[in-house]
């Protein structure tokens, strides 16, 4: 008896720590980030027998859970649950950290707690960072950090391809230095921190290493923005960082590995069409989407299904481009609402902007630049990118989403009120 109350001691004693690993995802291979989650499903059903806690899901949780039911409803209309099985599949954390969130203990969720949540998911991306750049350097040289092959940055494709562990989509690292540089931001309005000033510094160049062009925008804008709105310095010397950091930006667009070619692809594919071998990223995903808007206007009602969602687009491509860019790779998209639209039709792309509407008007009570910086982030990257269809998307979105929803549950204030 003595040993299953020792045991049990020491199991609530742990709970609090399970749900760390999950916000250690970008450190983490998805089969990995996918056991650890495992492990807090079964401590969160243990806390909940024990307790006798509700185990009816409540509706406002359940909007949370949209993605996955358009999904299941639209494989179910159509008769192709079992062909669906791998896109059900892709979806299924929008089904179970709801739930298992709504079950888990609310001591979890305090305002010290989910602090402590976002500064970990922050301190993993800066040792990530660090990590890549290691291992990098043990096989080449410096100043290989600036230097490019075929017309790319040698380092971002290193971090997207030459990695066997940490394996995390450049555009979804950056959403979550993003994030964090937001993060730091609002930290050092509160006290400066030589940390989070240097955090900054470094997500910044990243962010510029990595080539991601929407976040690049985005975080200089941030920073930019903040300057005007939190700093207490004169409007002269506001003006003054400004213009240097205008001048830094303009010249790591010149020195960063490929960024000029990079803008300079886009001015000069945006209106060339793909042609044999000679294709790049822009004119390709030109041509995703003039694939995609052809869907749409023959499909724009029922949708084609998501299981016939790649075989659509690549028949499109056969059809209207004589190029070598879809022969060895099935593309989705690009565009998760698209993406949506075209897997169940009209109806589930109105379910899925439900969905954000719940989820951005309570994500508004947070008067917060780091949630504001996240909402806006997450909008546009569905825009031009199939987010939510990979794991990582889901899994950033949701924690920072859930951990609020939890916490404003129970607490009903604001979490970042100083």
């Amino acid at each position: 008896m003595t040993k299953f109350y020792n045991m049990n001691k020491f199991l609530d004693k742990v709970y609090p720590y399970t749900l760390f690993p999950l916000f250690a995802f970008p450190l983490l291979k998805e089969n990995i980030s996918m056991i650890f989650l495992g492990v807090f499903a079964l401590f969160t059903i243990r806390y909940s027998l024990i307790n006798k806690t509700k185990t009816i899901i409540k509706s406002n949780w359940l909007v949370f859970s949209i993605p996955f039911f358009i999904v299941v409803i639209a494989s179910l209309l159509r008769g192709e649950l079992v062909k669906n099985l791998g896109e059900i599949n892709h979806v299924l954390l929008f089904l179970a950290l709801p739930i298992f969130f709504f079950l888990s203990s609310d001591e979890l969720f305090t305002k010290e707690k989910i602090v402590h949540y976002f500064k970990f998911l922050i301190y993993c991306c800066a040792v990530l960072i660090f990590i890549y750049i290691l291992l990098f350097l043990v096989n080449h040289q410096f100043y290989e950090l600036f230097a490019t092959k075929y017309n790319s940055s040698l380092f971002r494709d290193f971090v997207y391809s030459k990695t066997n562990f940490f394996t995390i989509h450049p555009a979804y690292l950056t959403s979550i230095t993003l994030f964090g540089t937001a993060f730091c931001i609002e930290e050092l309005k509160a006290r400066f921190s030589y940390l989070y000033l240097l955090l900054i510094i470094l997500f910044f160049s990243f962010t510029f290493l990595l080539l991601t062009k929407l976040n690049i925008v985005l975080i200089t804008m941030l920073i930019l923005y903040s300057i005007f709105r939190y700093s207490k310095i004169k409007i002269i010397y506001k003006f003054s960082l400004v213009l240097l950091i205008a001048v830094v930006s303009i010249i790591l667009i010149y020195i960063t590995p490929g960024m000029m070619l990079r803008i300079l692809e886009v001015i000069n594919s945006l209106n060339t069409e793909p042609i044999g071998a000679a294709y790049d990223s822009t004119n390709i995903r030109k041509a995703i989407y003039t694939c995609d808007f052809l869907l749409i206007k023959e499909n724009f009602w029922y949708g084609v299904g998501f299981s016939e969602l790649k075989l659509e687009l690549l028949n499109c491509f056969n059809e209207n481009y004589q190029s070598d860019f879809y022969k060895n790779h099935l593309y989705l998209t690009h565009n998760y609402f698209i993406y949506v639209l075209l897997g169940s039709g009209i109806f589930g792309l109105i379910s899925l902007l439900y969905f954000f509407y719940k989820s951005y008007s309570f994500l508004l009570n947070f008067k917060s630049l780091t949630i504001g910086v996240f909402m806006l982030n997450t909008l546009l990257m569905c825009m031009i990118e199939d987010y939510f269809y990979r794991q990582n998307g889901i899994l950033f979105f949701l924690l920072i989403l859930l951990s609020l929803f939890k916490f404003h549950s129970k607490y009903k204030t604001n979490l970042f009120d100083k």
